[in-house]
């Protein structure tokens, strides 16, 4: 149970009670001290917390959305989706530093605030992480890893294995396995583009010594994956531009009157202009140029 409040130094907060089950407030307090140390830009800080009585946490009040909201409008763009991704990984990585395991990476948990140099991400609820083997499971099924639900040890990687689940609900629109959590299957195809999707693959190997090694291993190789996307689509639109410009040219060439005495041997840097706008129109690669009086003479 969560509530928007005003702390004593005029700050908006939000004030969020825990469950008074004595498990969990044994947990909470053991592990609070520790992770109050950890400090990183994407994990929402802590202002106060307590477990006397009903124990509770303070945190600030983030004028931001979840991703759970922003998927109800469906899947993000690849760039869009990696970037997140990048920040969650980097706020995953200080708390495993931390010997700090959240075991409850999900979009619900994950809030985007747009900032002066884009979109912010928060990790948030990761103060209720977990150090060494929890003595009870916590946390969403569908997101967590096998490991988990098998009671086997865990450490960092079972948040690899969550964090790759998000990417794949990022770019695909929903969750990539369907039926029983324990035997999954991949529901549908992998999400596109496939390079993408071979990333997705190994984070959520069932083994994990087979995923990667840490969240930023994680966002590394999709940062990777798709950069080797854009140079394949420039490589390939730098090819057809210089086909479409060299057959416009040739075609403008067949039109105008070239004088007698002059070899119409090439096309003129103008034609040339025209025929790579034709191009990028062609493509949808963006609003071609007007053209100048240059273009046309």
């Amino acid at each position: 149970m969560a509530y928007r409040a005003v702390d004593s130094a005029g700050r908006q907060v939000v004030l969020r009670f825990l469950p008074a089950d004595p498990g969990i407030v044994a947990i909470f307090r053991r592990d609070m001290a520790l992770a109050r140390r950890v400090r990183h830009p994407n994990l929402l800080p802590i202002y106060d917390f307590s477990v006397k009585g009903r124990p509770y946490l303070v945190t600030p009040l983030i004028d931001g959305v979840d991703l759970g909201s922003l998927l109800a409008d469906g899947p993000l763009a690849p760039e869009l989706a990696v970037g997140i991704v990048s920040q969650v990984a980097a706020a995953l990585d200080a708390l495993h530093r931390g010997k700090l395991v959240l075991r409850n990476v999900k979009p619900a948990n994950i809030l985007v605030e747009e900032g002066p140099r884009g979109p912010h991400v928060w990790l948030i609820d990761w103060s209720l992480a977990w150090q060494g083997a929890p003595e009870v499971l916590a946390g969403t099924a569908d997101y967590l890893a096998p490991e988990l639900l098998t009671g086997a040890a865990a450490d960092g990687r079972a948040d690899v294995y969550s964090l790759a689940m998000v990417l794949y609900e990022l770019l695909a629109g929903h969750r990539p396995f369907l039926g029983d959590v324990v035997r999954p299957a991949l529901a549908g195809p992998s999400p596109s583009p496939p390079a993408l999707g071979d990333v997705v693959r190994q984070g959520l190997e069932w083994d994990p010594d087979r995923r990667y090694s840490s969240a930023g291993d994680l966002a590394s190789a999709a940062r990777a994956a798709l950069d080797g996307m854009r140079d394949e689509v420039n490589a390939i639109g730098t090819r057809r531009k210089r086909r479409w410009s060299s057959l416009w040219a040739g075609f403008a060439a067949a039109l105008v009157p070239w004088p007698s005495s002059i070899q119409a041997t090439s096309a003129s840097p103008a034609a040339e202009r025209i025929g790579e706008r034709l191009w990028f129109a062609y493509h949808d690669l963006g609003p071609p140029e007007p053209a100048s009086s240059e273009d046309v003479q």
